[in-house]
């Protein structure tokens, strides 16, 4: 029967060179690893928390629509305010837009007497110019 050898670098032999004192540190580091893997199921932390309160996302915003138009004059409310029903949020002064639709009222009227001016230009039989409502289409 022959002996084998082994080169100085083989893992066999590196076996042997290690100090039994670096195998012990070895040994407990290896087996503290085991046995904290080996307790976590046996470990219980909580995971939810109760408590009282609102939660609310901080980029959540609520559309706040009007109906009337005008210029906004006052703003009687703050971020993150409570507000109950009937409570005054916004002042609209509606001025202006009574004025516009006046203005609107008055150019409806006068864009309908040009249509009816057409209309009796277009349906007139004789060269003579009818009674027109507006001055629009005098020569």
């Amino acid at each position: 029967m022959s002996l084998v050898s082994y080169s100085a670098q083989s893992p066999i032999c590196y076996k042997y060179r290690i100090s039994t004192k670096s195998k012990i540190i070895y040994s407990s580091v290896l087996l503290i690893l085991i046995l904290a893997l080996g307790s976590f199921p046996f470990i219980y932390t909580q995971i939810s928390i109760k408590s009282t309160g609102l939660l609310q996302s901080s980029e959540e915003k609520t559309e706040l629509t009007i109906p009337v138009n005008g210029r906004l004059l006052q703003m009687k409310i703050k971020d993150n305010q409570r507000i109950k029903k009937g409570d005054t949020l916004l002042v609209i002064d509606a001025v202006l837009t009574k004025q516009q639709d006046a203005l609107m009222q008055t150019r409806i009227v006068q864009i309908d007497q040009l249509l009816q001016d057409i209309s009796l230009l277009l349906t007139a039989k004789s060269l003579s110019t009818p009674n027109l409502q507006t001055g629009q289409y005098n020569a």
